[in-house]
């Protein structure tokens, strides 16, 4: 009887072998990117002081000061035009600073951008100079002017935020509403992608209350909240989707269809049902960062080649959206990530660019894209990428939609929810007072 019980069958070998082989992957994964990070973050430079200051020529751009920045260690060299320093001035006649606006029309800045001679830009190490030809004055204090004048270095994925899978997570991102602190939660929400807010009074009421107390709502035709459940065919605010069934649903973002995707979800589960329902959280960061790492022509396809989404809805009520081709891992000018969107059911019919513009256009295209997407399904798919929550009366999640991808898996007897979209532009506005100076650039 002993030995019978050690013996599992071929499927089960199969299974464990798979397993094995995928939490050895996610390891190594993880080890890999650790180390690249650590590699970025000693190769970025921080410009700290300006070294010169000169008046040169350029063949095309025409008079320029040739800056000097330097970090202690090292010099590097830009040439400005001389009309970006005119346009920058933070004089009382160019800058509103109680609005933080420049006052200039932009209908004569190039003739406005002459100095008479050489001695008219002047540099002490401190402050910069200008005396403009029409009387106007410029002064730059020099660390102002960096701020100003260097673009900060994008930083890596695992600099900028607390990229996580099912393992390397630690204790999830919660606030407690008796003690709230939106610095505390801004700073999680920007580091984790979701925070989960404990002690809301378990009613849609207060539940709308706090959302709003966050961020405006972000108004769709689902509503601006909803309380629905499985049996929501019975309910006015009833959509032809299957966040109405108790179906399982697999890792995605919402709102594809959109050309602006709701940018935080909310949920609070009034009731649970009486077996599964559990919500599952993917960091699409952390899944791009991987396919980057395993499949860098997969990467580059899914960065490059736009699709559309659609919602279509019939009944007494038709609905129509349709969203501009975007791609699914979208980037940002620096490299960063800028929006994730996954949504492998709300995809629209993969049309063919037959004039020339971008998209697919060849059937090596398309099987390559099928390729792509079907690699980054996988990793959105492997259960050690994926957290599991079994959310309860009383606690509200909020979930940056485009970064975290949301699951639920299949349930019976009856379960309830509510929640709503909030607007991200608005929370990350407030949100970005809390993080560092040169990250709130970067998110």
């Amino acid at each position: 009887m002993a030995l019978a019980s050690q013996i599992i069958s071929p499927s089960q070998q199969f299974l464990l072998i798979l397993r094995t082989h995928s939490l050895i992957h996610i390891c190594f994964f993880d080890l890999r990117l650790q180390m690249l990070s650590r590699l970025s973050s000693r190769s970025i430079r921080f410009f700290n002081s300006i070294s010169s200051i000169e008046l040169t020529q350029h063949p095309k751009a025409g008079t320029c000061l040739s800056v000097d920045l330097s970090n202690g260690k090292t010099d590097t060299n830009v040439q400005v035009p001389l009309i970006w320093f005119r346009d920058h001035c933070r004089s009382v006649n160019a800058y509103n600073h109680t609005t933080n606006q420049r006052k200039s029309k932009m209908l004569n800045l190039f003739e406005e951008s002459r100095i008479s001679d050489r001695s008219a830009v002047t540099y002490d190490a401190k402050q910069l100079s200008i005396n403009w030809a029409d009387g106007h004055k410029t002064v730059f204090d020099s660390a102002d002017l960096i701020k100003m004048l260097v673009k900060p270095q994008q930083k890596q994925p695992r600099d900028l935020y607390h990229l996580w899978n099912g393992s390397t997570i630690g204790p999830l991102p919660t606030v407690q509403n008796s003690s709230f602190s939106f610095p505390e939660f801004s700073q999680k929400f920007v580091q984790f992608g979701f925070v989960s807010v404990e002690g809301i009074e378990q009613t849609p009421e207060a539940t709308e209350k706090f959302a709003r107390s966050i961020a405006p709502i972000h108004d769709t035709y689902y509503g601006a909240f909803w309380t629905f459940n499985n049996k929501a065919e019975q309910q006015e605010n009833y959509h032809e989707d299957t966040a109405y069934s108790n179906e399982e649903i697999g890792p995605h973002t919402d709102g594809t269809y959109f050309p602006q995707s709701p940018g935080i979800q909310v949920f609070h589960c009034l009731r649970p049902a009486d077996r599964g329902g559990k919500t599952v959280l993917v960091d699409a960061f952390a899944a791009a960062e991987r396919l980057k790492a395993e499949n860098p022509s997969a990467y580059q396809i899914l960065t490059t080649t736009p699709i559309d989404h659609h919602y279509i809805e019939k009944g007494e009520n038709p609905l129509f959206s349709w969203a501009p081709s975007k791609p699914v891992i979208e980037l940002s000018a620096d490299g960063g990530y800028a929006q994730i969107r996954f949504n492998p059911y709300d995809r629209a019919p993969l049309r063919l660019s037959l004039n020339g513009g971008k998209g697919l256009s060849t059937p090596e295209d398309v099987t390559a894209f099928y390729e792509a997407y079907q690699a980054f399904s996988r990793i959105c798919h492997d259960p050690t990428m994926a957290v599991k929550i079994q959310l309860m009366p009383g606690t509200v999640i909020f979930i940056d939609n485009l970064r975290v991808l949301h699951a639920r898996t299949a349930f019976s007897g009856y379960r309830q929810m509510c929640g709503c979209y909030l607007s991200r532009d608005n929370l990350m506005a407030k949100a970005r007072l809390h993080v560092g100076e040169e990250t709130r650039l970067q998110v």
